[in-house]
């Protein structure tokens, strides 16, 4: 079976079928649409926050603020787009949530012995990392 191509997984319904990770979407059509697009992961943010759970945000030229990493470092509709009147329908925003959701049960790991990872956790971690390149 040949691999989807990230063409595939944007792809909408071609003639009543799904394509690519489309259909995984509408076995899971209860899944609500996400809007507010994280560019740096929550999980991410977290790990800079004080006991409290507070993330200090400092701009040049404002003075520096309390806020929460679900408030920062996202956008409306970061990853959707359209193209020919086919829409993303939040397949990027999806994906990428896989992708962190996998590599954020290994942080601790890696940051207690990294050398004790196995290739295939490796991998996992190797495809975050990437994944944050391609995120802007």
């Amino acid at each position: 079976m040949k691999r989807a191509s990230l063409l595939d997984l944007t792809r909408r319904r071609k003639k009543g079928q799904t394509v690519g990770i489309m259909k995984r979407r509408s076995m899971a059509s209860q899944k609500q649409f996400v809007h507010d697009q994280h560019i740096v992961p929550q999980w991410h943010l977290r790990r800079f926050t004080d006991a409290s759970g507070a993330l200090w945000v400092y701009k040049q030229n404002l003075p520096v603020k309390e806020s929460h990493p679900k408030g920062e470092c996202w956008e409306r509709d970061f990853y959707e787009y359209s193209v020919k009147g086919r829409s993303t329908s939040n397949c990027y925003e999806d994906w990428l949530g896989r992708i962190e959701n996998d590599a954020s049960r290994l942080v601790d790991k890696l940051l207690g012995s990294p050398a004790q990872i196995r290739p295939s956790e490796a991998v996992v971690w190797a495809s975050y990392v990437a994944s944050l390149f391609l995120r802007t």
